[in-house]
Parts: structure tokens; sequence; C-alpha cells
């Protein structure tokens, strides 16, 4: 798979449809531009599902079927055959252990892309790296054809920004190690929705003492302000309580 930024990616396209040189033309890829191509879509939400007929309706290459989210481990089977598949990631966590069997399935016959909100990749990380790509659905929807074409070409766009809160989330759990213990645990408990006050009372430690250690946490991951932390440290909590409960 290869990825581009959502700011790189039109040129791309763009060269590819026209086999400029280095790169892969279309009938190299062996698809044809003029062809129907086969859209299946597994949503259970209504409102996405008719902005997904809506978006792609417009584009007469497509054929969209909608299927039923309850037929979601029968798909290998009903999708069969078609060019991309569409899962949300709602369906796709309710199959629990089972979700990584069907998406290896799915993507011996077709393009597989997923759909989720930005503030869903993190914690979908290990669903997104069995996909071909991902659709934002509160992000960049209007370009969704252009998604499934480019992952119908081996490439997989992601918005500058995901790639900038990635890299930011991943620095962060780089510098985890070198708090404190009382700095960890109360970055941990920040992901609960702690005000300073209740840190206090369940540390043990002065107010005045948590609101330094708070301050502390702040600056030295680089978050703007204690929302964002607690945010992070939710998401984030498995990787944060060990280094917390270890020192």
């Amino acid at each position: 798979m290869r990825y581009s930024t959502m700011d790189e990616i039109r040129p791309s396209a763009e060269q590819q449809i026209r086999g400029d040189a280095g790169m892969v033309s279309e009938t190299e890829t062996g698809r044809d531009k003029s062809a129907v191509l086969r859209v299946v879509v597994v949503v259970g939400d209504p409102s996405l599902r008719n902005l997904i007929r809506n978006r792609l309706s417009r584009d007469a290459r497509y054929r969209v079927e909608m299927t039923n989210s309850a037929a979601t481990p029968h798909l290998p089977f009903t999708t069969r055959g078609a060019d991309a598949v569409l899962l949300g990631l709602t369906e796709i966590l309710s199959l629990g252990r089972r979700k990584s069997k069907l998406l290896d399935d799915l993507r011996r016959h077709s393009k597989v892309l997923l759909l989720l909100r930005r503030s869903e990749l993190v914690q979908s990380l290990e669903i997104a790296s069995r996909c071909d790509g991902f659709v934002f659905v509160d992000l960049n929807m209007e370009r969704l054809a252009e998604i499934i074409d480019l992952a119908l070409w081996g490439y997989c766009m992601i918005p500058p920004t995901i790639l900038s809160e990635l890299t930011s989330h991943q620095l962060r759990l780089d510098l985890i190690q070198e708090l404190r213990r009382d700095e960890l645990q109360v970055l941990a408990l920040l992901g609960r929705g702690m005000t300073n006050r209740a840190l206090s009372g369940h540390i043990g430690l002065p107010e005045s003492t948590v609101k330094n250690i708070v301050r502390s946490v702040l600056k030295k991951l680089h978050f703007r302000n204690r929302t964002e932390a607690a945010v992070f440290a939710f998401v984030h909590r498995i990787s944060i309580q060990p280094w917390a409960d270890m020192m």
C-alpha cells in the first residue's frame, strides 16, 4: 500500500490516469476508466448510507449496493466480485475476534475501505492497518469517489492533519518513560476526568502539589491544555497504566 496526503493525491491521480512518465497507466494496472465498478457498502447508520449513496450516484462508473449490517459475517460470500467494500467501524467491531479473519478474507477479492471518524483512528489502528484505505466521514467524504479510485490503484489517502496527530501521539508515548511516577499517576487519572481536588484525595497529595504536577505533565508532553491531556490519557490508557504501576 502506498500512502499520500490529500495535498499530494490529486496530481498523483491525474498522472496515473494520463499514464505520465514514472507513473502507472490504467493499461498497466488492467483497469478501464469507463468500466462500471461494483461497490458494496456495509453501514448501519441510515444517514451515512444516504450520504454515501448520494456521493457515488454522481458518478456513473459506480454501481452501489447497500448490505444489511447484520449480514457482516457472510460478507466474503455476498461481496464476491465487488471492486470495493466500504465497512463501517461499528460493524467491524461487532465481530470481535472474527474481525481480522473477515478482513483478510475480503481483501482476497476486493479492496476494503474503513469508514470512521478522525477521533476514532488512534484506537482503530490495528483494524485500519488491515484495510486498503479509510474514509473519514467527518473530514473527507466529499472526495469519496477519488479515495475509492486510489485504493483500487494501491494508494491510501491520509489527510495531513491526521498524519500530524499520529506523529504527535507517538512522540508523546515515547516521552512517557521520562515522567516521574507521580506524573504518570496524575496523567492516568486525568484520563478518568478527575479534577485537581479529586486527584488530591486519590493520591494523597495537597491540591497545590497536584496542580504543579499537572502543569509539569502538560509541559513535558507538550499538551496545549488539560483537556487535550485527558483525551490522550483515555485513548492510551492501556499504554500509560503499566508505566505508572511499575515505577
